[in-house]
């Protein structure tokens, strides 16, 4: 059975075209980004990098695993945040837009107050023009 844990340390790699990079990342060493590719590699019996030096790049297969790990780990976070919900708990990832006036005057104090409600919840906030923010 495939291992969410491994898809994680797959896409992070993938991403940043370096087992170095996605080890500080993952706060791993990058043996174990290594070791944790290879194990899925050896599992779904395909390479998943083109691996020549010290350039990483996907595979036909790679590149097709990607969209369906990325799915498969936000099927895991649900299951995670839905269970937490039943338990009373509000977790998550809330991303929010705002123009910049926005983001440095009035969401820093809404911002801290739903957090100390809400501790579990990862917020991301993401700065742009208001045109972009409505887009």
């Amino acid at each position: 059975m495939l291992d969410v844990y491994e898809l994680n340390i797959f896409l992070t790699a993938a991403e940043t075209e370096n087992f170095s990079k996605a080890a500080r990342q993952l706060n791993l060493t990058q043996p174990a980004v290594s070791m944790q590719i290879r194990s899925l590699e050896k599992k779904l019996n395909v390479s998943l990098f083109h691996r020549t030096g010290r350039s990483l790049t996907l595979t036909e297969r790679g590149k097709a695993l990607m969209p369906l790990a990325r799915d498969m780990i936000n099927r895991a976070i649900r299951v995670e945040e839905e269970i937490e919900s039943l338990k009373g708990e509000v977790i998550g990832h809330l991303k929010l837009g705002c123009s910049t006036a926005t983001g440095k005057y009035i969401l820093p104090h809404l911002v801290a107050r739903f957090r100390r409600c809400h501790p579990k919840v990862q917020i991301s906030i993401h700065n742009h023009s208001r045109d972009r923010v409505l887009d």
